[in-house]
């Protein structure tokens, strides 16, 4: 017996193919069988998981001709069974009118054709071999196939039982005639910034350093581009009729995205549908028809559920990502922190929901310029004062503001200090900084942490603290 490699269809196949040309043939495999892709979510639509086989994709193929009693079984992947109706066996081109096959359903859920002809009149293609094609086949019990990936293969065998002079080709086991695979029926994909969504540092257009976006035009804007997420449909079958998904028959459903970071200063953020230009769609206010995102209580999540696709195939939709910044405290705009950005996105479909992206990184929000950050910080009256180093090795003078924040107070304090000349550097103090800022680091306070920042990019910051009375000096991170 000689398993095929390729699809090659019945006359009466082609026909049926002939209504809808894309119902297999651009799923078929040459090894180790041919395969169909199914959508998951509509096999696991159906209660008892069932998947319909279209006309034409189960194929066996012996080598020699075939004579009356010969019988061909096809068997179900385990824990399936094949159901009602019977498939019919589709004609091929023979050289004998009685190329025909009974089928029958068995107990145990597979099929049995038998061969009609009689011994004078054996039945072979004008090829010489013969080919037993099955019309459309239904299964059940395909619970594999009810989440995608090819690790939930299922596979359909045959094997072929024949008497007297072809007994010789009789199949000793099961050989594989079809392979059945399921999908997400839709593809999630992410395409972040890249460079990285930036803060601007130097107070263009006479906002407050550290509190607006760079908007990528050569100003700046409280909202901000992080990137792009986008889900496709995929060209698999529809389980019910074996047919490609279109929109009538299409999973309809939500993403979840969820993208996390430290959004301490984002006030809200929404989705634009399908922008022509991405990053110029991030606008605050947000623009009408965008989609709302949910921040959570602690600004550290932002929440996106859009619609999936509304037609397939094909059909991608894009969302562009946008946040805005404006939160306030005490009256005193938040600077923005810079923090790395992950997603995890789900396909949200009933019955089922499909992790596609988990905790990836998705995008990043930077300081576009220099960034140091120390986080013990004392004034003089601690004992142990820290001084800070400045070194700006450009040929330009370098501006510099800082974000001083006390422990126990939840609030920021921010200001200019001192532009540092070119080639040189500055030491200061950090009772210096605290009333350049507005606030003063008075004795028994707790820690301070300070953010030096500045919109030269290669200005350096370093810190030490002071015994004042041992004169020991210690490097602070």
């Amino acid at each position: 017996m000689k398993n095929r490699t390729n699809l090659t269809l019945s006359a009466v196949g082609v026909a049926w193919l002939c209504l809808a040309p894309a119902a297999f043939a651009g799923e078929a495999r040459p090894s180790p069988a041919n395969t169909l892709i199914y959508s998951a979510q509509t096999v696991a639509a159906s209660a008892t998981n069932q998947i319909t086989i279209p006309a034409g994709a189960i194929v066996y193929q012996m080598s020699g001709s075939a004579a009356a009693a010969d019988t061909i079984t096809f068997f179900p992947p385990t824990g399936a069974q094949f159901i009602a109706p019977v498939p019919t066996a589709l004609q091929p081109v023979t050289n004998s009118a009685q190329c025909t096959w009974t089928g029958a359903l068995n107990a145990n859920g597979s099929l049995t054709y038998t061969f009609n002809g009689g011994a004078a009149t054996p039945c072979n293609r004008n090829t010489g071999s013969v080919e037993l094609t099955l019309n459309q086949a239904v299964m059940t019990g395909l619970s594999a196939l009810a989440t995608p990936g090819a690790a939930h293969l299922a596979t359909i065998t045959a094997q072929g039982t024949f008497a007297a002079a072809n007994a010789g080709d009789s199949d000793n086991s099961q050989i594989p005639v079809l392979a059945l695979v399921s999908e997400n029926s839709f593809d999630f994909s992410d395409v972040p910034l890249s460079p990285a969504l930036t803060i601007n540092l130097a107070g263009a257009g006479g906002s407050t350093p550290g509190t607006q976006f760079d908007n990528g035009a050569g100003g700046v804007s409280p909202a901000g581009f992080l990137g792009t997420i986008r889900v496709s449909s995929r060209p698999v079958l529809n389980a019910a009729t074996g047919q490609p998904l279109v929109a009538a028959t299409a999973p309809t459903g939500t993403v979840s995205a969820t993208i996390s970071g430290n959004f301490f200063s984002i006030t809200s953020a929404y989705l634009t549908v399908n922008p022509a230009n991405p990053q110029a769609s991030c606008v605050s206010p947000a623009p009408a028809g965008s989609s709302p995102g949910v921040i959570n209580t602690t600004n550290t999540s932002i929440t996106f559920t859009p619609p999936l696709p509304s037609a397939t195939p094909p059909a991608t939709t894009n969302w562009a990502v946008c946040i805005i910044s404006g939160a306030t405290v005490g009256g005193v705009a938040v600077q923005i922190p810079v923090t790395p950005v992950t997603i995890s996105a789900s396909i949200v479909s009933a019955p089922t929901t499909f992790v596609v992206a988990d905790n990836d990184r998705f995008s990043q929000i930077a300081a576009n310029g220099s960034a140091g950050y120390f986080q013990n910080v004392f004034g003089a009256a601690n004992f142990y004062p820290t001084f800070f180093r400045i070194a700006n090795p450009t040929s330009v003078s370098a501006n510099v503001f800082a974000i001083l924040t006390r422990d126990g107070i939840a609030g920021q304090f921010s200001g200019t200090l001192p532009a540092i000349p070119g080639n040189n550097a500055a030491f200061i103090s950090a009772d210096m900084v605290a009333a350049a800022v507005g606030t003063t680091l008075v004795a028994g306070s707790q820690h301070a942490t300070v953010r030096l920042l500045s919109p030269t990019a290669s200005v350096l910051f370093s810190a030490v603290s002071q015994n004042s009375t041992t004169l020991d000096i210690s490097a602070l991170p």
